[in-house]
């Protein structure tokens, strides 16, 4: 009977530490989730800080026609994995947008990539295009119906896959610019503008 009354005496001892020691372990298990967690998130914008982005840009006008480049943004250098080698111009009644989502060439939801990628090291820049006006719309003289009485828009636009070399990850970049006083301006409905 002794030993009974040891043993509930231990009992009695033993289950309030051992609840308390579990519970010392679970706040301990939860302060290294925590840990993980702000460490990974640390990395994540390390890496994200060290990554290449690229930006679309744009030179010319309505009579000479636009280029477009990209330019490395970034601090490392880009491989630029797919692009659409035409830039699609698009005229949009006004009071009307473009479709969403935006539409790309062949081979940006299919997966698809360049068969030799481009690099573009950091601050670099590379032409990805051409949009001739005047080829494709006639003269902007005012004669055009295109753009009479200011009733429709010409929006340009298009998309860039590229990875950085730290991850391999894949990154995009989606442009669109519509034409106005002879000039560009970024804009778009959502998904047209963006950087991942």
């Amino acid at each position: 009977m002794a030993a009974a009354v040891v043993q509930m005496v231990v009992t009695i001892i033993g289950v309030p530490l051992l609840l308390l020691t579990l519970r010392a372990n679970s706040r301990a298990a939860k302060a290294a989730a925590d840990s993980a967690e702000a460490a990974l998130k640390s990395a994540e914008i390390l890496v994200n800080s060290e990554r290449p982005w690229l930006l679309v840009e744009w030179e010319g006008d309505l009579i000479q026609g636009f280029s477009f480049w990209l330019r490395n943004a970034g601090k490392t250098p880009a491989k630029v994995i797919w692009l659409d080698p035409l830039i699609t111009g698009q005229l949009i009644a006004i009071g009307s947008t473009l479709p969403e989502p935006p539409r790309y060439g062949y081979g940006f939801a299919e997966g698809g990539q360049l068969v030799n990628a481009r690099w573009i090291a950091p601050g670099g820049r590379d032409q990805i295009g051409l949009f001739d006006s005047f080829g494709v719309y006639g003269k902007f003289d005012g004669s055009s119906t295109h753009f009479e009485a200011g009733l429709n828009r010409l929006f340009l636009y298009g998309a860039i896959k590229y990875a950085d070399t730290l991850t391999d990850r894949e990154h995009r970049t989606h442009f669109c610019y519509r034409l106005g006083n002879y000039q560009l301006f970024l804009d778009g409905p959502p998904g047209y503008n963006e950087l991942t």
